[in-house]
């Protein structure tokens, strides 16, 4: 799990450094932070351990101060977490590249274990990803 995490951290990492416009850099925060909730709340259980988990990759990845602004964003995506197609939408307008959010699901499905839940959202995913490309 650590070395998957640092991998996506790595990735990510590259991605965001690519963003050099605060506010593309403040939003790829925000569609990362809307992915990992929106797939660690879709079972239901969104637990502690996942909101940490995510919360300290996630924020791990702002270089700078995160302005007031966003953390409130990213604080009411915690309280009312998007939907998978809402999630998507933040995603395709990020500029990180779309592969990244798979491996962030993936990253946050096994947190506390993989659920059928989970597993569900990540076919939703892939299937919003198919109709985008058409």
């Amino acid at each position: 799990m650590a070395a998957k995490f640092e991998a996506l951290q790595s990735s990510l990492h590259d991605a965001m450094m690519a963003l050099k416009e605060h506010d593309k850099h403040f939003n790829a925060l925000i569609a990362m932070e809307a992915v990992g909730v929106a797939c660690a709340a879709c079972d239901g259980d969104f637990s502690d351990n996942e909101r940490q988990e995510i919360g300290e990759f996630v924020k791990g990845m702002g270089e700078q101060s995160i302005p007031e602004k966003v953390r409130m964003k990213m604080e009411d995506i915690y309280n009312n977490p998007p939907s998978v197609r809402e999630a998507f939408v933040l995603a395709e307008h990020s500029g990180i590249p779309m592969h990244i959010f798979v491996d962030l699901i993936k990253f946050v499905m096994e947190i506390d274990g993989i659920k059928q839940e989970e597993q569900e959202f990540l076919v939703a995913w892939g299937q919003l990803e198919e109709m985008s490309a058409a």
